[in-house]
Formats: C-alpha cells, sequence, structure tokens
C-alpha cells in the first residue's frame, strides 16, 4: 500500500494536466479583480493568488432571513419551517498586509418563534501567500468541488449535503490545510483534511486541478485516506456553454463504498456496503433569459444523477421502514443512509421573475 506522502504526490499527479494553451499574467491571477478578492465569503472557488489585498481593517457581514406565516382565521403566527427561512448568518474578513488574510463564517440556525436554535461554525480559516505563486490555507475552509446544483457527487470534502430547499446556500466545510498554485487560467490545490481524524492514518489527503480551455473549464482531482474509512475517489468536472445554455457535468469512481444500504432476507433487515468499483454521475443544465424591454427574467434548472452508491432494489425500504427506528437506535444502521438511498434522481425548475417591471414571480 502506498504511504501517505507517495499517495499524496501520486494523487497530485494525476490531478494536473499540463494544458498548453493556458497563460495569463500576474495581474489577472494576483490582482484585484480575483475571485477570492470580489467575494471573499464563497472561498472554495478561490483562484490561487499571493497578493492579498490590504484593507487593514476588519469586515464584518451578515444576513437574517425569517420567514412566518398568519392564519387569517384565527390571527395566529406559526414559525416556517426549513433553512432557507429560519437563519442568521455572520461573517467577518481581515487582510492587515498583502500576504496574510483571516476570513470566518457562522450560521444560527433558528428553530422556534422565540429564536431558539443552534450555531455552527462554517468555516474559520487563515490564508498566508509565499513568494507570490503559493497560497496556503489553514483552517476550517470550504472545498465545494462539484457543480451540481441538487446533487453534486463530486464534493466529496464538503461535511453537509446540498440543501435542496435552497441549493445556493453555502455548506460548512472540512478542517484542512490547503497549498494552491496557479497553473495559467487555471490553478492546481493540494489538501490534507484532519476532520474527525484522531491519527496520521486517518488524515485524508486530496488533489485537484481546474483548468480553462476556450469557454469550457475542466476539473480533475482525487481523495485517499489511508485507514480506508472514506473509500478512494476519482473526480472529473467539467462546464461549457453551447446554444446560450450553460452546461455541466461531473463523474466520480470509487473502490467501494462507505454507504450502508439496506436489503431484505424473509423480511429480516439486511445491512451491507458495496465493493468493487462504482460510478456515481450528474449531468444539467441552467439557462436564463432577460427581455429586453423589461417584461420579466426567465430561468430553468435541470439535472440528473445517478447514485452508484444507492439500493439496487429500493422496494426493501418500504417493506421494512418500520423496523428502521431500531435498527437507527443501536447503532446498526446510520440515519444518514435512510436519505437518498436510491439510484436515479432528476431536478427541473423553472422561474419567472421581475413580470413586467412589478418585482413579482413565479417558481
Amino acid at each position: 500500500m502506498f504511504g501517505p506522502v507517495a499517495a499524496f504526490a501520486l494523487l497530485a499527479a494525476l490531478a494536473c494536466p499540463n494544458p498548453a494553451s493556458a497563460q495569463t499574467s500576474d495581474e489577472e491571477l494576483f490582482g484585484e479583480g480575483s475571485s477570492m478578492l470580489s467575494t471573499p465569503a464563497d472561498s472554495s472557488k478561490d483562484i490561487a493568488g499571493a497578493s492579498l489585498e490590504t484593507t487593514k481593517a476588519l469586515v464584518f457581514g451578515g444576513d437574517i432571513t425569517l420567514v412566518q406565516s398568519l392564519d387569517p382565521w384565527s390571527g395566529t403566527l406559526r414559525q416556517s419551517r426549513g433553512s432557507l427561512q429560519q437563519n442568521l448568518g455572520l461573517n467577518f474578513d481581515a487582510r492587515p498586509t498583502d500576504t496574510f488574510r483571516v476570513h470566518g463564517r457562522s450560521r444560527y440556525t433558528i428553530a422556534d418563534s422565540v429564536m431558539d436554535g443552534t450555531f455552527s461554525l462554517q468555516e474559520l480559516f487563515v490564508d498566508l501567500s509565499w513568494n507570490r505563486s503559493v497560497l496556503v490555507r489553514a483552517g476550517k475552509q470550504a472545498a465545494n468541488w462539484g457543480l451540481g446544483r441538487w446533487w453534486s457527487p463530486a464534493d466529496i470534502l464538503s461535511l453537509e449535503p446540498i440543501d435542496q430547499s435552497d441549493p445556493s446556500a453555502l455548506r460548512s466545510g472540512p478542517v484542512a490545510i490547503k497549498a494552491s498554485v496557479p497553473l495559467g487560467l487555471g490553478q492546481a490545490s493540494a489538501y490534507a483534511t484532519t476532520q474527525g481524524a484522531a491519527n496520521a492514518g486517518q488524515v485524508g489527503l486530496a488533489g485537484r486541478c481546474e483548468f480553462v480551455l476556450g469557454d469550457s473549464e475542466f476539473g480533475l482531482g482525487g481523495y485517499w485516506r489511508g485507514d480506508g474509512a472514506v473509500k478512494p475517489r476519482l473526480v472529473g468536472t467539467a462546464s461549457l456553454r453551447f446554444l446560450g445554455i450553460d452546461w455541466y457535468g461531473e463523474a466520480v469512481g470509487s473502490l467501494g463504498s462507505e454507504t450502508q444500504v439496506v436489503g431484505s432476507n424473509s423480511g429480516i433487515p439486511v445491512i451491507s456496503q458495496a465493493e468493487g468499483p462504482l460510478f456515481q454521475g450528474a449531468a444539467g443544465f441552467s439557462w436564463r433569459y432577460s427581455d429586453s424591454e423589461g417584461r420579466g427574467d426567465l430561468a430553468a434548472n435541470g439535472e440528473y444523477y445517478y447514485n452508484g452508491h444507492g439500493a439496487a432494489d429500493p422496494s426493501a425500504y418500504a417493506a421494512l421502514s418500520s423496523q428502521f427506528p431500531t435498527l437507527v437506535k443501536s447503532g446498526a444502521l446510520y440515519p444518514g443512509a435512510l436519505m437518498g438511498y436510491g439510484r436515479q434522481y432528476a431536478g427541473l425548475a423553472l422561474s419567472a421573475e421581475d413580470l413586467w417591471a412589478s418585482k413579482l414571480g413565479l417558481d
């Protein structure tokens, strides 16, 4: 078996092709127009840059969303449910020098009308740049590798699944050390993730390369963990624009699965985990149209997801549903195994906004 250092080097080599057409200037990669400087909260898509904007100030930001429903007959106010409606977000960003940055992001999820809830730290990291060529990020950080709207099998480092009621919501990231270097119009990144690790064998190692060819963007990466608790993975992503529509795809291959699957043997639950090569994939599109005369903005999003880690025969879940509480309570079955256990999913969203400049819309 590869040692951690050898495996890490192999992942970095697999993840980094060298496109001959990728050339750019220092200003494009390191200047104030970089994505890291314009949208610091969305740190997962940062392009490596060693010159951080110096503000010499601590900038705070945040947002709050509260939705309550009113029963017109009884006059009763009710708390709306779902993470989309009940959240308080806070973030800060400090850049005292052009080689040092501290960033944090948190969320308070409100559970009831008296504002009780739970606090979660989603990001807290330090950025250090070296020699205008290497950016090192250490701490709890977002690492959203995928492109999918509702399902994203390529997001192997994120700690939270996509919230399907609020697909664009930022998610909690792992505790990791990340090193990034620019590669022409892209970047190469290497990660050592220590989330939940008690010893060196539990440290996850990942490598990824992103690059641009014309109007298309591609990513190739991999993941390995010495104790096998998370199975090795190879990840590929692609996005392009064709016929006025943005298309994207994700493909993930793994050697086995850590996901529990429930089957039935004469009415008795059988819990197993798949072995051998497995495939997951997602493909989708996004389309936007703004009427030149201000009659409205139209949008459409569609996605298909194949989950090779799911159950081949999901009918067992309905037949055995009465036994699941006992299995979860005993620890034999993880609660997460009862969500997303199928193999094929599809979604479609249509919307019309600002109809006739009225701020009204349909979803």
